[in-house]
């Protein structure tokens, strides 16, 4: 058979392993089969023009939460153009919504999807024997596999900065919120995880991102596959990987300690910081247990750390929300997500909504709108707070925000800037330019300072903010009112090393 599969991803520089995963598949079982990529900022006609659909027998997508309102738009009018064809969908979101889609398609795959593949390629005409997948009245139940040993698609290295893997799958903790929750751990075979890792540092691909729940939840085989990839590093590739924050202990961070800066970066998942909180999502990981390994861990770390909080969990609110996030500043990562509760079908905590007062978008991404301890009033000034996160990071304001945090928290910062930032501009597309006119428009004279700073060690042209003839075009110097404490009278100077991104005083010669 002639098959298509057809990925929407979030992003071009993406990639989508579950259906590189079924083209391997097809091809070893002797099928003709493609993949073809595409984002969802992308126009659905462009992509029915250049798929060239119409040709394929058989045509299999992925839907996500981010994916699955575009998702379903193309698939109707791929079948009012090609309707001979057996349209196949796999991915979260239509399990978990399947009778939402069974009427466009002709079989939706309930959970995992390999095996289920193989035997659609051995029965195409014969759903009756289909395993693990819906098809008109029939209801399939959810699929797992046992057994991790299918090919990784390395096709799939051409052409993407980011790419997937998981050597492992599913996850051993229960949260009420999670489609992944109380799935059992499956293992990849160690010798096809090395072969795998080994290929992806020769290709020199720039960022490998495990897609394991939990990285660490195998200790030795954690610790086996870090000095594996340190053995191996050619210098070129970093490895991203997500941690339980409970199980950090001392073997783990001697193994990391000693790797390459930026070898590896870290995503820890904290969500509330708060036993109520995390009780009440069945997530009985709690923040006291572990603080002092974890900041242990932020502090020898050589790496990105990334920490997490949930916004919209049963218990939380605002003033919850914003001790978690100051409680965590201070642990000093190099970011902190602010995200917020997604109300997926087919959780535990879909089917308890009501208890705690769960109001959620009706159609993807589902994300929560108020609870009983928050309401849409909160939900929408937290959205404005981390659209700030988002506009301003450290990375970009460094001399700015140290100067704002010193008399008040980092969220405070933030919460200042949201209640200040002009509202028909929040959620435009913004220049870095831009971005730091915006702030100075609002903020005093010392700000306008740090701000000048910063946008000039970004920039290597000579135009300025808010101060003009600021710059000796001779000794490449920038005069400043600002000494790193406040205004002064006599000016300052400052050196740019623009290739490092930083600035520092001097007299001037």
């Amino acid at each position: 058979m002639k098959i298509l599969c057809l990925a929407l991803n979030s992003r071009y520089v993406h990639s989508n392993l579950a259906l590189g995963y079924l083209v391997e598949l097809g091809r070893r079982e002797g099928h003709e089969v493609d993949l073809k990529e595409y984002t969802i900022n992308m126009n659905l006609r462009e992509i029915l023009l250049d798929s060239d659909f119409e040709s394929y027998e058989v045509i299999c997508l992925s839907a996500y939460i981010w994916n699955g309102r575009q998702l379903l738009d193309l698939l109707k009018d791929m079948r009012k153009i090609h309707p001979k064809a057996i349209y196949l969908l796999g991915g979260p979101e239509a399990s978990s919504s399947v009778h939402s889609y069974l009427p466009f398609c002709d079989g939706v795959i309930m959970g995992e999807g390999e095996t289920p593949f193989k035997h659609f390629l051995a029965h195409p005409d014969e759903p009756e024997k289909w395993i693990g997948i819906s098809y008109g009245k029939h209801l399939a139940p959810m699929h797992r596999e046992e057994v991790l040993d299918f090919a990784y698609p390395y096709f799939q290295l051409q052409g993407h900065q980011i790419i997937y893997y998981e050597s492992q799958r599913g996850c051993p903790f229960g949260c009420s919120y999670c489609m992944s929750g109380s799935t059992g751990v499956r293992y990849r075979p160690m010798a096809l995880v090395k072969k795998d890792l080994q290929v992806f540092i020769e290709q020199e691909v720039p960022l490998v991102k495990f897609v394991d729940r939990s990285f660490n939840i195998n200790l030795p085989r954690a610790l086996e596959m870090i000095s594996f990839i340190k053995k191996m590093d050619r210098g070129k590739t970093s490895f991203h990987m997500e941690l339980a924050p409970h199980l950090l202990p001392q073997a783990l961070l001697d193994a990391f300690r000693d790797a390459r800066e930026g070898l590896f970066q870290v995503e820890v998942g904290i969500q509330n910081i708060e036993n109520e909180v995390n009780y009440l999502s069945n997530r009985n990981i709690f923040y006291p247990k572990y603080k002092d390994r974890l900041k242990e861990f932020i502090d020898l770390f050589p790496g990105h750390v990334h920490l997490d909080l949930i916004c919209g969990l049963p218990g939380s609110t605002f003033d919850n929300i914003r001790s978690s996030y100051e409680e965590l500043a201070s642990l000093e990562p190099d970011f902190i997500q602010l995200g917020f509760l997604k109300l997926m079908p087919g959780t535990l905590l879909y089917q308890q909504k009501e208890s705690f007062g769960i109001l959620a978008s009706s159609e993807a991404p589902y994300e929560v709108l108020a609870t009983n301890d928050l309401s849409f009033s909160a939900v929408k000034l937290l959205k404005s707070i981390e659209r700030m996160m988002d506009l301003y990071p450290e990375e970009d304001i460094p001399m700015t925000l140290d100067y704002l945090t010193r008399k008040r928290g980092v969220f405070d910062v933030y919460w200042w800037m949201a209640e200040h930032f002009p509202k028909d501009k929040l959620f435009e597309r913004h220049s870095l330019e831009n971005r730091l006119l915006i702030l100075g428009e609002f903020s005093d004279q010392v700000v306008k300072e740090t701000l000048e700073l910063d946008y000039r060690r970004k920039r290597r042209n000579r135009r300025h903010l808010f101060f003009r003839g600021r710059m000796d075009k001779e000794t490449n110097q920038l005069m400043s009112y600002y000494d790193g404490e406040g205004l002064v009278e006599d000016p300052v100077y400052y050196q740019i090393d623009y290739d490092k991104q930083l600035v520092y005083r001097e007299e001037k010669a």
